[in-house]
């Protein structure tokens, strides 16, 4: 068993059902139909709406979540070829990390803070 964050770049159109829907698609690929210990979810955040740095397939923004799951390595050539191949997915990211943080994301932290001090 490995732990793992996963960032998911979805289309913009989608409503907050359908967002929801497609990551609960997800959670049932990486927990399957074990209901073992060993698949779990440790931690999931919606970043919510955000500007992307450069266009991608055409749009500007883009919905992000991040999944803080714990698997087993077998999993993942699957679940990558499915958000591959899947058309609400713009982009995707896995990466292996040795523990996870269970403090709130620093994006979370970023969107309470103010931007500039008011004068």
């Amino acid at each position: 068993m490995a732990f793992y964050e996963l960032v998911l770049v979805l289309r913009p159109e989608l409503s907050d059902t359908q967002s929801t829907e497609l990551i609960e698609k997800y959670n049932s690929i990486i927990v399957g139909d074990k209901s073992s210990k060993e698949f779990r979810i440790v931690k999931q955040e919606a970043w919510g709406n955000r500007v992307l740095a450069y266009p991608i397939r055409k749009n500007k923004k883009a919905v992000f979540f991040l999944l803080q799951i714990s698997i087993n390595q077998t999993v993942i050539p699957e679940l990558e070829r499915r958000m591959n191949l899947d058309t609400d997915v713009l982009r995707s990211m896995l990466v292996k990390v040795e523990e996870f943080d269970q403090k709130p994301s620093l994006i979370l932290k970023e969107n309470h803070k103010p931007r500039y001090k008011k004068n």
